[in-house]
């Protein structure tokens, strides 16, 4: 087979510029969701699987209906959607839902029709060799007080749940709910103020949240963002979210950066967005990505499974040309497509060739000091360590080593900082 000659220069970031796609977006539009278009959703992945469940079809009432999304690009049925069991309990919309291990979690919201809060919570079983595989069900409630518009993650075997709203109360209490003898205990309140249509994700042993709005005598849009580190139930600030202040984002976290976009700002009435920002949390920075190629919205779900994030439904209003209407595409982000470049005052250039890989593949650095220490980090396509490898100097020759063909991303850390990342194709 005759060898591709392909290669990547790519310049890192030391400074928050924007990234700029000279070859291919980074979004890529997926089968629409297989429910009625709606906004005010839940969403989380287990594995290869993304779920999409309850919100609103019409700003009325709320909905139990439940979808699961192929995410295997290696399965039969990828990209295609298929309903499971309706969520425990009654309709709700602004809910909070997360995964933990292969099961997933909903709870709190609202109905839709009278803004009296939840607090029942619900656990589904993923596990297709369970004897309760497709079903729901109820846990020990939620302990605070009833709400909707609360932020949730995971982190490890814990679930959380914090913020929110019950008119006209507004929330900052924070609560973990350990999965393993279904109980819940409340930890420090969270760091900024209290408020509702927050965001927020995790990466490993950290939970961040962000944005949303508090409602008094008038109307307060916020952007600060908070690290909760469960070890020490300490939150710490860290720098504000780039964008404009908003309400109802939707966010996913890839590796060790957390995406955050869409959602309604500051600039006028019920304005919509769908710009998106990457935040590194390493460095505590942000930079804006590319925009969210499909509509404007609000309330949409994110979600992300392996290397990709994903964000579907949500609600769309726009002024000129008018429209108001509620939104069921899904789009995949890539965070690494072919073509895109950052670009700096103060750069590393990186060389990878050849890529696609056959036998082996030569990692040239320019731009460190002699002799720094340089790590290789290889990781298969559903975010799986495949490979990690250490050296001095300016040069790496790394052997497929038996790895099966496939797409990889490598990390290149310097000092234990990132100062490149890509994707390695083995054929």
């Amino acid at each position: 087979m005759k060898k591709i000659k392909l290669t990547f220069t790519l310049c890192i970031l030391l400074f928050a510029f924007c990234i700029k796609a000279n070859a291919q977006s980074a979004w890529t539009q997926k089968t629409d969701f297989g429910g009625t278009a709606r906004c005010y959703a839940v969403g989380f992945s287990i594995g290869t699987k993304g779920y999409i469940g309850t919100g609103t079809l019409d700003f009325g009432g709320g909905t139990k209906d439940f979808w699961e999304w192929d995410g295997d690009p290696a399965s039969p049925s990828y990209n295609t959607w298929t309903q499971k069991a309706d969520v425990g309990g009654q309709e709700r919309l602004f809910a909070v839902g997360f995964s933990i291990g292969s099961k997933g979690y909903i709870g709190t919201g609202s109905d839709g029709n009278t803004n009296v809060g939840m607090t029942d919570f619900w656990e589904w079983d993923s596990d297709t060799a369970s004897p309760s595989y497709n079903t729901w069900t109820q846990k020990a409630p939620f302990p605070g007080a009833a709400r909707f518009g609360a932020v949730g993650f995971s982190i490890g075997t814990k679930g959380y749940i914090g913020t929110g709203r019950c008119d006209p109360n507004y929330y900052k209490d924070f609560w973990e709910y350990n999965s393993a003898n279904d109980t819940w205990t409340q930890k420090a309140d969270f760091g900024g103020t209290a408020r509702a249509h927050a965001t927020g994700f995790y990466y490993l042993d950290e939970g961040y949240i962000g944005t949303g709005y508090f409602v008094d005598t008038t109307v307060h849009y916020y952007k600060d963002f908070w690290q909760y580190n469960p070890a020490n139930g300490i939150w710490t600030q860290k720098a504000d979210y780039a964008g404009l202040k908003r309400i109802c984002p939707s966010s996913f976290s890839i590796s060790k950066n957390g995406y955050i976009g869409t959602g309604q700002d500051t600039t006028g009435s019920c304005n919509t967005t769908k710009d998106f920002w990457k935040y590194d949390m390493q460095n505590d920075t942000w930079i804006q990505v590319d925009d969210l190629t499909g509509a404007v919205r609000e309330g949409a779900v994110g979600f992300s499974i392996g290397m990709k994030g994903y964000i579907g439904t949500g609600h769309t209003f726009t002024q000129s040309p008018y429209f108001n209407g509620f939104d069921k595409d899904l789009w995949e982000y890539d965070p690494f497509p072919v073509g895109i470049s950052e670009l700096s005052v103060n750069t590393v250039k990186v060389t990878v060739y050849p890529n696609p890989v056959y036998e082996s593949v030569i990692f040239t650095i320019e731009g460190l000091q002699s002799n720094q220490p340089v790590e290789i980090q290889l990781y298969n396509a559903t975010g799986k360590a495949a490979g990690r490898f250490t050296f001095s100097g300016s040069r790496y020759i790394m052997s497929r080593k038996g790895l099966p063909a496939g797409i990889y991303l490598y990390k290149i850390l310097n000092n234990s900082k990132e100062i490149d990342s890509g994707k390695l194709i083995i054929e």
